[in-house]
């Protein structure tokens, strides 16, 4: 491996540990009204993460129910990277229940609750 070309694999690896990423999660739509409104707003996260270079992953937004998007969101809480200094920005979009005990995110296919999301973070 020439020098020249090692030099460019660590500056490209090293940028891409401290390089932020945007998880953005579109929860259920409830009506045709506010499933428009949410896939208008992710849109704009998604515009706004690549114009500041950062990483983008939206959950919800597309056809894809398998897995859920319960477990999709687990799934990348649990195996996304946290190398570097780089923040992570996960971004809820949609509507919530409380029923005084648990309050939950409303997804397509089962909800998250709070309790999971703190859990998740303590990583």
């Amino acid at each position: 491996m020439s020098v020249p070309f090692a030099i460019a694999l660590v500056s490209t690896l090293l940028g891409a540990v401290d390089r932020p990423q945007v998880l953005v999660v579109v929860g259920a739509e409830g009506t045709p009204e506010y499933g428009a409104t949410f896939q208008k707003w992710s849109a704009l996260w998604e515009a706004a993460a690549k114009k500041g270079g950062a990483g983008f992953v939206c959950i919800g937004r597309d056809a894809t129910t398998t897995p859920s998007d319960h477990d999709r969101f687990r799934t990348f809480l649990a195996e996304a990277p946290r190398v570097g200094s780089a923040p992570l920005w996960v971004v809820l979009i949609g509507h919530g229940t409380d029923d005084g005990r648990e309050a939950r995110f409303n997804l397509r296919g089962p909800d998250v609750t709070a309790k999971e999301l703190r859990s998740g973070s303590n990583r």
